[in-house]
């Protein structure tokens, strides 16, 4: 192919400024298929092809940053290369190409907008690695397209968490830049809608909230959950009225869940022909004695929630919203110790069965971090420690999702290898009577 490439140019250059309906060059073509060797070719051959914008203002090195991150090392590495060749091309390259925060779109997107808005990470960081002086990475961090949003506030608002992460880290960005609607990154993250199972909208908001990011000063928590809630049309006053409401019942399920288990513990009492009677006959063991700590903690923190909570069915907003705060504590206590009871006394019921036992506890550890996790992120929305634990969770998760999937693969390419040797072997042995019987 790139033999014919050459050819075509050699014998019709015309067409190498020839334009589709979309006002692309080739170059811009062969950046957006990502066809590394072709744009090469036509870079050699005419190095102010990526100086040409389409209709939309894009230069080939934004249609190589959203597509291919390939497409972009060639961009830069070749034009760098052919510099001292280019004559007043090349210089007019050398003189436009080194401020990367420059090269922009019709919408005011450099390189690293486009990046951020396609989610391709590999691209962002290729873009802060090859922009080695710290003023222009400053720059490219913190510039804003026609609606004032930042690369960050991109990355944000499609959810694209690895972006994000790389993003945050950079020195120079500005934790407070907020677009022409008055919001900043972590607004437009709360803001998000996105339903990605791969990173989840929590996970976002939490790498924002660790990093440092800051709301606007005008835009609260609860302002925010009241533009979330907005369809309904509620004011705040019913919608915290609604929150205290929906706490109280579950703080009142809690209790009653937590005080019933009490009366009735695992393994029974002792009868009283017993030298104890009336004692529980498990007394002694681990898991019990765990059992009616967290029992009793999640007993007590859902009265107190229950009785914190009455207080917000006042007419005074003020006080119900700072019941509502108070509230979630001690119903992510009582949350928290109602699990660990109910995996403490699965596990003291099948302790006699090791396996089961283990298993029980297992997959209870596992579901009980989930459960600390999200609700420490639902009851702290600005705590950074709450957030830095989502981040750690998540990154957890996702090391244990790509080993696993990495086993099934491997797994599954070992029993094709083996089906298919053991397949020739057979046949080798038995020959054709082998293909008969199959």
């Amino acid at each position: 192919m790139s033999d014919i490439l050459k050819e075509i140019i050699d014998q019709l250059p015309k067409l190498l400024h020839v334009r589709d309906e979309n006002g692309w060059t080739p170059l811009h073509a062969a950046a957006w298929d990502g066809n590394v060797e072709a744009m090469e070719i036509l870079l050699s051959k005419c190095p102010y092809l990526a100086l040409q914008t389409d209709k939309n203002g894009s230069y080939p090195i934004h249609i190589a940053c959203e597509r291919k991150i390939k497409a972009f090392v060639v961009m830069k590495v070749t034009l760098v290369k052919l510099h001292p060749l280019s004559g007043t091309i090349g210089l007019l390259i050398k003189e436009t190409w080194p401020d990367l925060a420059e090269i922009k779109n019709k919408k005011g997107q450099n390189i690293l907008h486009v990046a951020a808005k396609a989610g391709s990470d590999d691209a962002v960081q290729c873009i802060l690695e090859l922009s080695s002086e710290p003023v222009i990475i400053e720059k490219l961090v913190n510039s804003k397209d026609v609606d004032g949003n930042t690369p960050l506030h991109l990355a944000s608002m499609h959810n694209h968490c690895e972006v994000m992460r790389s993003l945050t880290k950079v020195k120079g960005i500005c934790s407070e830049h907020c677009n022409n609607d008055g919001l900043t990154a972590l607004d437009v993250a709360m803001k998000s809608r996105s339903l990605s199972t791969e990173n989840p909208v929590l996970l976002g908001r939490a790498i924002l909230i660790v990093a440092g990011i800051l709301q606007s000063e005008d835009r609260d928590i609860l302002s925010l959950r009241e533009q979330g809630c907005g369809e309904s049309k509620s004011s705040p006053a019913e919608w915290i009225k609604d929150r205290v409401n929906t706490l109280l019942l579950v703080a009142t399920l809690v209790a009653s869940v937590t005080f019933t288990a009490g009366v009735t513990l695992p393994g029974g009492y002792n009868a009283s022909s017993d030298p104890h009677p009336g004692t529980a006959t498990m007394l002694h063991k681990g898991m019990f004695q765990l059992f009616v700590i967290s029992n009793m903690l999640a007993m007590y923190s859902s009265i107190l929630a229950v009785v914190v909570l009455l207080w917000g069915l006042s007419r005074d907003f003020y006080v119900a919203e700072l019941a509502y705060h108070s509230a979630g504590p001690l119903l992510l206590m009582a949350l928290i110790g109602m699990s660990v009871a109910f995996l403490a006394a699965v596990t003291v019921a099948v302790s006699k069965l090791t396996w089961l036992g283990n298993l029980v506890l297992s997959v209870g550890v596992l579901y009980l971090a989930k459960v600390v996790v999200v609700l420490s992120a639902l009851i702290f929305p600005s705590s950074k420690s709450a957030m830095r634990i989502v981040v750690l969770y998540y990154m957890a998760v996702s090391k244990v999702r790509r080993f696993v999937k990495s086993c099934v693969w491997s797994f599954g390419c070992i029993m094709f290898i083996g089906s298919v040797s053991s397949y020739f072997l057979c046949y080798l042995l038995l020959g054709k009577d082998f293909l008969v019987r199959f």
